[in-house]
């Protein structure tokens, strides 16, 4: 299709929408400016001098050129929707690369999709017509999501393993935890996951007051949460402990119910007995004995102290001698000894402000002086002429008296603690002795 367009008082003359055309007259008229851009197949064009002709494939001020300036910011996961803008012939073409991972450029310069990666991402777009080319370079942010946080904290048991945490129920990953606040005793927090655990040696009846936070590149968030643990008192359920003999090995445990763990201390043990804090036995070698000797354990947990009597049973030996390491100063072992006055040739004596009118020294103890302080067994007899039921009197007779010569106590042959003379006329007297002091302790009766 061929135009002719002269003798005419036209300035201007748009024929790009003519795609048809071959060739074009135009001479001999007012023309300054000719479109024939969309018109491929014209090959011969007649016009005056001074007229501008608008083609595609030559004219450069028809190629293409960007003028998006910036893009705006993404979230992870939510639809994304962007049209570039350019300026030149079209029709245009557009191209990208570096994109997130499911965002997508078409053809006609639409960005869409959602998009699958957090950060700042550096993308470069082309856009092209018939004339050329050009190409941009524009940052392109998707933000991750905030973490949200519900939920609370399970409850702990004092002394039993433990593990909990908040519930995450938005933020993108990685997400970095933190918390504030005073831990019980035994329990740790795992900043990568959030989980507190352990097992909690630490017991509040209000609870341990926690700010727990969730942070990511979008943010953060905190929660204030109570962590409470629960816990039993200490219940003693010893009842009887087995019985004990005067210095032989002793071992007994100790048994409580209650939270752990439990920790163990006595008041007024036996002497020679101690009671280990941590596993509660009670151990040693008695150095006294009778047939009810009382003492106090106490039983605690960071919940509570509870304390309970106990009564112990220490019988007497059967083996006569006294302690090798309490040997008298030849270094012979002292026998039990069995010492017997006629009436006779009995004294009266004045020890320790005992008044002689009113006692008669029944027996007599050699001189004794022990290597190691402490309580010594020693078996007597009396004559028959003493009379039964007579009341016993320890009288201590020493070179170096001391505010211990006046401990004894008296014990009959099964170990019962007695006062008078028995009718068997035999009994047993425990006696402390100091170290390195010798002594020469008598017995005595009141008239």
């Amino acid at each position: 299709i061929s135009l002719t367009c002269s003798d005419n008082q036209l300035t201007k003359l748009d024929l790009s929408k003519n795609t048809a055309l071959t060739g074009r007259d135009c001479r001999e008229n007012q023309l300054t400016m000719l479109d024939v851009s969309n018109c491929p197949s014209i090959w011969n064009i007649l016009c005056d001098s001074g007229v501008t002709i608008i083609r595609d494939n030559h004219d450069n001020n028809d190629k293409p050129s960007i003028t998006t300036s910036s893009l705006k910011t993404g979230t992870i996961g939510k639809s994304y929707k962007v049209t570039l803008k350019a300026k030149g012939s079209t029709p245009l073409t557009w191209s990208a690369q570096g994109l997130p991972k499911g965002l997508a450029l078409s053809t006609n310069g639409k960005i869409s999709g959602k998009p699958e990666e957090v950060g700042t991402f550096t993308v470069n777009f082309t856009v092209s017509n018939s004339a050329g080319s050009s190409t941009k370079e524009l940052q392109l942010t998707i933000n991750g999501i905030r973490p949200q946080l519900s939920g609370s904290l399970a409850k702990a048991v004092l002394g039993e393993k433990y593990s909990s945490g908040l519930t995450l129920k938005k933020g993108t990953e990685p997400i970095t935890w933190s918390i504030t606040g005073d831990l019980p005793e035994g329990l740790s927090f795992n900043t990568s996951t959030g989980i507190i655990s352990g097992i909690p040696k630490s017991y509040s009846s209000s609870g341990f007051k926690l700010k727990i936070t969730a942070s990511n590149s979008a943010g953060s968030k905190t929660k204030s949460v109570r962590l409470k643990v629960n816990g039993k008192k200490p219940k003693i359920t010893t009842k009887t402990l087995p019985e004990a003999t005067r210095w032989e090995k002793y071992r007994a445990e100790l048994a409580a119910t209650g939270s752990q763990p439990i920790t163990w201390k006595a008041d007024n043990l036996p002497l020679g007995l101690t009671l280990e804090p941590k596993s509660g036995i009670l151990s040693g070698t008695p150095a006294v004995s009778g047939s009810r000797l009382k003492f106090t354990v106490y039983a605690s947990n960071p919940v509570k102290t509870v304390k309970k009597s106990l009564t112990l049973r220490v019988k007497l030996s059967s083996n006569s001698e006294l302690p090798e390491d309490s040997a008298p100063d030849d270094n012979e072992a002292y026998s039990l000894i069995e010492h017997s006055i006629p009436q006779d040739e009995l004294t009266l004596t004045n020890h320790n402000g005992a008044n002689p009118d009113d006692c008669i020294i029944v027996a007599v103890l050699p001189e004794i002086s022990a290597d190691v302080s402490g309580i010594y067994d020693f078996g007597i007899t009396v004559s028959d002429d003493v009379p039964e039921d007579s009341e016993l009197i320890y009288l201590a007779n020493s070179d170096q008296p001391s505010s211990d010569d006046e401990i004894a106590e008296f014990f009959d042959e099964t170990g019962g603690e007695i006062s008078l003379v028995p009718k068997s006329r035999k009994f047993t007297v425990s006696v402390w002795l100091n170290k390195g002091v010798i002594y020469s302790p008598r017995i005595a009766v009141r008239k």
